[in-house]
C-alpha cells in the first residue's frame, strides 16, 4: 500500500486493486499512522 498526501484535506490508498479516496480535515495523524503501519481499520 502507497499512501498519496494532497494538501491538508485528502488521502489517496494506492492498494493492489483500487485506489481509496479520503477526504477530511486533520489528515495529518492518520498520515503518519498509515506510513507506520499502526492502522488496522479507519471507520467514519
Amino acid at each position: 500500500m502507497q499512501v498519496g498526501y494532497v494538501g491538508e484535506e485528502q488521502l489517496k490508498l494506492f492498494l493492489p486493486d483500487c485506489i481509496v479516496l479520503i477526504e477530511g480535515r486533520h489528515l495529518r495523524d492518520l498520515r503518519k499512522k498509515l506510513a507506520r503501519r499502526m492502522v488496522t481499520f479507519i471507520q467514519q
